[in-house]
Formats: structure tokens, C-alpha cells, sequence
């Protein structure tokens, strides 16, 4: 059986690395769009969008050119503040109607409707879930909690994942996390986390769209003048990886976001006296290459050569489990386990496995989902110059497999 102590950990802030991005402009926005809110991706590349508070209950198919190329009346629905869009493998549409500015609302809904129906039918019924906060007490609630206004949600794990827009004052910074089951029926949502994204001007910080990257491998938070992606976060645990935070180089009333693929990103605005009503394109593989830069040097081992134990040393901006794996020169594991579960921080712990042969091993620090290679090598009694050759010839004839 492993042992393991941690001998020193500090527990810091999400970690955020800001720069100045710019948008690439595809298409301006038919006047009909004019207040567009929301921007999913469907089945074979289709767009879908819609306008939120006092428009028509409309769901619109769009093109990259920013075409109308179809819409759908949803018969039983009204548009009382339509914010967000989701969507889950089966190509159910979720719509959110829980724009919530005042945060006095006790009639939120979420309408489903199948992207199959919307392709081919001008009018549609919608099933319906309704629902609200556990932690609301008053409608409107008092200026330093209103934190229920919402205009991001995700599907993910077979759930709704809500993201708040927050409207407190003074400001705390926070986005509340809550969790629906994605099923018609009247539920109370369940509160699972918050994230802090900043103490700066309220209306900067807000979010007000999300998307998850089509392998599920990133979340995109969006505001008015910057974006947060979150990295490598743990199973279940959106809000759990790396937090890389991105300014804009223009300020707009930008309400939607998609990822089109892995590694690009749609974005949107309203049209408003800020200027927008137009569709543009984002970049991220700058992002996701800087990300792996940064992950790929977060453990370290201060010594490679152990008896007992194994020090090992990392800094990470994610919060979760961390494993541990060792293996023999032929590529079979021989030893493994959990080391613990750590806050984001620095931290130095020790490995403990137990006695194998003397000779080199490789070693792999799992953290989130990103593996940390190493070859170490085990003696019990010193021969440097034996431990060294031997070391480097193991390391040679694993290199050439």
C-alpha cells in the first residue's frame, strides 16, 4: 500500500493571465437580429440564435454570413426574457428564458425542443421546465444579493449547468454555479460552486454566455469586454481547471458565444449605443497552445534518484485529485495510486511505493487530465557512478521503443 505525507502546500487565487485580443469581423447582423443573446451550435455545423426580452419567442438558424436561413414560432412559449441556448448530443435545444434583472422573477422557465423539428417546421410546441433558486429569499432580493439574474448555461454530464449574472452591490466578484436536470418538470435548481472572476467595474465582470468546446475540453465565459476560458477541469468540476483570463480590445454588448470547433469560437453582439450587430470570429488555438505551455512545467522532482520516497513539487491552477503511476522498463505499471486531493497552490509531497528492484523507472504525476512524465531511478545502496550509467542506459533503450 502507497503512503503519502504533503509536507507544505499554499493555497492562492485563480490564477489569471490577462491579454488584449482582437476580433476578426464576419458579418453584420440582419436588423431582425438586432438584439441576438444567445448562439448554439447543432448537428452538421448548424447556427441557432435568438433575440431576448419583448421579441418574438423565435428561434433562428443562421449562417456565417450572418444569413437568416430558417426560423421556428414556438407556439407555447413567450419570450418574457430569452438569454441562452444549450444544446445536448440527441440535438435537444435549450432555451432559457431567465433574464432576471431585478432579480423579482418567479416564473423561470427552460422550453426544450428538438433541432430536428426546428429544420423542418416554421411553428413548434416546446416542453417546458420550470424552476427556481434554493437560496432566494426575496423577490426582488436586497441590492447585496442579487446574484439570480442568469444568461449562461451549458449541458454537460447530462445536466444544465447556470452560470449567474451578478448584479450585487457593492460588487462580489462572484458567479454562482447551479445545476438542472435536463428533463421537463418543475424543479428546484441545486447550488453547486461559485467562481470569482474580479473586483473591478460590475458590468465588465458580469457573464453573459457560456459554451463548452465540442471535446469537452474547455469552457468559454463571456462579458462585455473580456472572455475566461477554463482548462482542464476536473470530471464533474466545470469551474475546477485553469482560469485564463482575456480582454477585448473593444468594449460592445457582446450576449453570446459558441465554439464552432475545437479550436475557434463564435462570438456576437447586440446592437446598442455601444455600437455592435455584428458576428465575428475567435481564435483560440493561441490560447489552448499557451495552456499546454503552462501545464507542461508545473511538477518538477528535486531529485530523480530515490530509496524510500520520492519528492515531488508542483504548482497548479487546478483543484482536484492528483494520481501517481509507476512503471517498468518493459511498460507495465507496477505501482499506483492517489496522492490526494489539492486546492490550487504550490505544494510538496512525498511518494512512498513499495519496494521494487533497483533500476529505472518511469514515473507519471496525473493532474486533472494531464499526464507529467518522468524517468527516475530506485537504488538502495549508493554507486553514483553504477546509478548514473545505469540511468542513462535505461533511458536510452526506453527512448528507442
Amino acid at each position: 500500500m502507497f503512503k503519502w505525507l504533503t509536507l507544505s502546500f499554499l493555497f492562492i487565487s485563480v490564477n489569471i493571465h490577462a491579454q488584449t485580443v482582437a476580433l476578426d469581423t464576419l458579418a453584420a447582423l440582419p436588423s431582425e437580429l438586432k438584439e441576438a443573446s444567445a448562439m448554439v451550435q447543432g448537428k452538421k455545423g448548424a447556427i441557432w440564435t435568438l433575440n431576448d426580452s419583448g421579441n418574438q419567442p423565435i428561434v433562428y438558424q443562421i449562417d456565417v454570413n450572418g444569413n437568416i436561413l430558417h426560423k421556428t414560432f414556438i407556439k407555447n412559449a413567450y419570450n418574457i426574457d430569452w438569454e441562452e441556448l444549450a444544446i445536448d448530443p440527441s440535438g435537444n435545444l435549450y432555451i432559457g428564458d431567465f433574464g432576471n434583472n431585478r432579480n423579482d422573477r418567479k416564473d423561470l422557465k427552460i422550453y426544450i425542443v428538438n433541432e430536428k423539428v426546428l429544420l423542418k417546421e416554421d411553428s413548434a410546441v416546446a416542453e417546458i421546465i420550470t424552476f427556481n433558486y434554493p437560496d432566494q429569499r426575496n423577490f426582488p432580493e436586497q441590492a447585496a444579493h442579487r446574484n439570480f439574474d442568469m444568461e449562461a448555461m451549458v449541458f454537460y454530464n447530462n445536466k444544465l449547468v447556470l452560470f449567474s449574472k451578478n448584479r450585487t452591490d457593492p460588487f462580489s466578484g462572484y458567479s454562482y454555479v447551479y445545476y438542472l436536470p435536463s428533463k421537463p418538470g418543475d424543479f428546484i435548481a441545486e447550488k453547486v460552486d461559485s467562481i470569482y472572476l474580479g473586483d473591478g467595474p460590475r458590468e465588465l465582470f458580469q457573464i453573459t454566455a457560456a459554451d463548452l468546446s465540442p471535446d469537452g475540453k474547455s469552457l468559454i465565459l463571456l462579458s462585455y469586454d473580456k472572455f475566461f476560458i477554463v482548462f482542464d477541469f476536473p470530471y464533474n468540476d466545470l469551474i475546477g481547471g485553469r482560469v485564463a483570463r482575456n480582454d477585448f480590445k473593444e468594449l460592445s454588448q457582446k450576449e453570446s458565444v459558441v465554439w464552432a470547433t475545437d479550436s475557434t469560437a463564435l462570438i456576437s453582439d447586440e446592437k446598442s449605443v455601444l455600437g455592435g450587430g455584428y458576428l465575428y470570429r475567435l481564435d483560440m488555438a493561441p490560447f489552448i497552445k499557451e495552456n499546454s505551455r503552462i501545464r507542461k512545467n508545473e511538477v518538477s522532482l528535486p531529485f530523480k534518484e530515490f530509496r524510500d520516497t520520492l519528492m515531488v513539487n508542483f504548482t497548479t491552477e487546478l483543484r482536484g485529485k492528483v494520481y501517481y503511476e509507476f512503471f517498468n522498463g518493459e511498460g507495465s505499471r507496477i505501482d499506483y495510486g492517489t496522492i490526494g486531493h489539492f486546492e490550487r497552490g504550490k505544494h510538496a509531497i512525498k511518494i512512498a511505493p513499495p519496494e521494487f528492484p533497483n533500476g529505472t523507472y518511469m514515473l507519471n504525476i496525473q493532474i486533472g487530465k494531464r499526464p507529467h512524465a518522468f524517468f527516475v531511478y530506485r537504488y538502495n545502496q549508493v554507486d553514483w557512478k553504477k546509478v548514473e550509467a545505469e540511468f542513462e542506459k535505461r533511458k536510452k533503450e526506453l527512448q528507442k521503443r
